[in-house]
């Protein structure tokens, strides 16, 4: 089952890297997870993408990552059993005229036939990058909530589905389950004394950091606290 780690505050990348493979991702030869896996992070006012369609034994991307500096990332671990083109790997990202956003998602592909409508348009055919410029489209920065909330309002009842969406200033996530335990649109939110995480599943593993679970329809937002990165 694919996953998802996402966390902002005050951190290193190994203990973000360490921390999201605590789930039990099973790690291949060269030291990176079996199977394809994503990587968003902010540095300054820029958001960067390292991704890799499958794992590899020679030149490891995955631990050359341990040097990197940031306070928000998220990392997408896919199935390592799904077979991966580049373009289909999370997180999709987006650049735009002064600005950038990353996305991800888990859980079930809602069917956006008749409610698709607007300036953006996916670069490729991947469904998830159509769910990503559906979000985009009405996401609107000041008022996060409201309209992360007029966006699920529109689906269909019965999709479970998570996902989160972020740029240099603002991560925002949101889960739709239908109570149902189970279900893989879950999501959790772990506090930490200088770190909030947002993960599917928890990582009861990692030392400090309490779990508790985000209710279904519940948006969560946090803005950037930027410390310096050199």
């Amino acid at each position: 089952m694919p996953k998802f780690f996402a966390a902002a505050g005050r951190f290193t990348m190994d203990w973000f890297l360490s921390a999201s493979l605590m789930s039990g991702k099973e790690l291949g030869e060269g030291g990176e997870p079996r199977g394809g896996w994503g990587l968003a992070y902010c540095h300054g006012n820029r958001l960067e993408v390292v991704k890799s369609h499958r794992s590899r034994t020679e030149s490891a991307v995955f631990s050359q990552l341990l040097e990197l500096r940031t306070d928000m990332a998220m990392l997408y671990l896919h199935d390592p059993e799904q077979v991966l083109s580049p373009r289909l790997v999370q997180p999709f990202i987006r650049r735009e005229s002064g600005d950038a956003w990353a996305f991800l998602y888990t859980g079930q592909i809602p069917n956006l036939t008749g409610l698709f409508s607007g300036s953006r348009y996916p670069d490729g055919p991947d469904p998830g990058e159509q769910l990503f410029m559906y979000v985009l489209d009405r996401f609107w920065q000041e008022e996060p909530v409201a309209s992360v909330n007029a966006v699920i309002s529109r689906l269909n009842p019965d999709t479970e589905l998570s996902f989160c969406l972020m740029s240099a200033e603002i991560m925002v996530a949101v889960c739709r389950f239908q109570d149902i335990k189970t279900s893989p649109g879950r999501l959790w939110l772990g506090k930490g004394e200088l770190v909030r995480i947002v993960s599917s599943p928890p990582i009861t593993q990692i030392p400090g950091v309490t779990w508790e679970p985000l209710l279904s329809n519940q948006v969560l937002v946090i803005n950037r606290q930027r410390r310096a990165v050199i």
